[in-house]
């Protein structure tokens, strides 16, 4: 995959990226590296039987001081019919309430690689053709030749499979942190985000919750952790141990290495429990570079996850990216997201 260079600016060709109406439904994910917290926050569903509740007449004290155990006069249907009269208004009220709300859940993810799934039951992953990426100035503090590594990262998954967005590289008025604005950004820069600041990287995806649309992600490799864009040394591949190493290691981590782990993520998929050689292995080491080929069950779950994309996409010929302009609408820091974060973590060395 090869990959263009250009800054011209078109005018002409603006593009209105995130177009997203109001009030439709999403969701909001905790991140999977965060504990379940032990009286989980419920999520409040219209039940259509919650309109047929069985007479309270029962719990209603006696007026005027009567005696409970006496016979009672018969109540005016009218007095009934008024009872379920408020009732059923107060549960129209709490069952339109609940429709308007955005539904609370969690997303614990397991598997080989696994993919993440709306509440409808939709695998969420990119349905426009084309994704600009912007790549933060903070990248520069990484390495001079970050910029071109984070490309190339993202260039393995586009060149895997047909049916993936074609990729736009561009660089502007971007955040160091992930924020929802309607740019998918890679930057460098200490990770702040509540139990994620020990992560060696993290993806913020926002998703339609409804179709399964994602709409931004945001690559957030760690500052606190020394990384560079290393030298594959592919020698030093030890049979049994799953990794090769940089011959200018220096105990940092490899850029390019962290961000094709990101990148699947970018495009829909979860961590991998079990292959240790996959790229979506949960975990990375210091000096490791293997992860930057992806393995056979990385491009299997990407192709499946993009499986029932539109048929045009499937007829079209190998992906590209290119670095040139892309320019959004106003309006996109309006909608409500779902929000999920993907964390990479550290693994010990011995």
């Amino acid at each position: 995959m090869k990959c263009s260079r250009s800054f011209e600016r078109a005018e002409s060709s603006t593009r209105d990226v995130l177009k997203v109406a109001r009030g439709r439904p999403f969701r909001l994910l905790v991140p999977t590296s965060i504990q379940p917290s032990s009286q989980p926050t419920p999520e409040i569903r219209y039940q259509p039987s919650m309109l047929s509740v069985p007479s309270a007449a029962s719990t209603v004290a006696p007026e005027n001081g009567a005696d409970p155990g006496s016979p009672q006069a018969p109540r005016p249907a009218r007095r009934k019919l008024w009872f379920f009269v408020a009732l059923s208004g107060i549960a129209g009220v709490t069952a339109t309430a609940a429709l308007e709300r955005p539904a609370v859940t969690r997303d614990v993810r397991s598997g080989s690689p696994g993919y993440r799934r709306s509440s409808s039951g939709i695998d969420q992953h990119w349905q426009r053709k084309n994704v600009t990426v912007y790549l933060d100035s903070s990248l520069k503090k990484l390495d001079p030749n970050a910029s071109e590594a984070v490309i190339q990262a993202f260039g393995s998954w586009a060149a895997s499979d047909p049916r993936v967005p074609n990729l736009t590289f561009d660089s502007g008025n971007t955040t160091t942190q992930p924020t929802q604005d309607g740019k998918s950004t890679v930057s460098y820069a200490e990770i702040t985000t509540p139990g994620h600041e020990k992560d060696v990287a993290i993806t913020v995806t926002y998703s339609n919750d409804k179709t399964g649309e994602i709409l931004e992600a945001d690559v957030l490799l760690n500052a606190r952790y020394p990384m560079g864009v290393l030298t594959a040394d592919m020698k030093s591949k030890v049979p049994g141990l799953h990794e090769t190493e940089a011959a200018d290691c220096q105990s940092r981590y490899d850029a390019q290495n962290v961000t094709t782990h990101e990148a699947g993520h970018f495009f829909g998929l979860g961590e991998d429990m079990v292959e240790r050689e996959a790229t979506m292995f949960l975990s990375i080491g210091q000096c490791e570079v293997h992860k930057r080929e992806l393995a056979a069950t990385d491009v299997g779950a990407l192709s499946t996850l993009y499986a029932d994309s539109a048929s045009e996409a499937a007829s079209a010929g190998p992906k590209a990216c290119s670095f040139g302009p892309a320019r959004f609408g106003g309006g996109s820091a309006f909608f409500a997201a779902m929000l999920g974060i993907s964390a990479l973590r550290r693994r010990r060395r011995f």
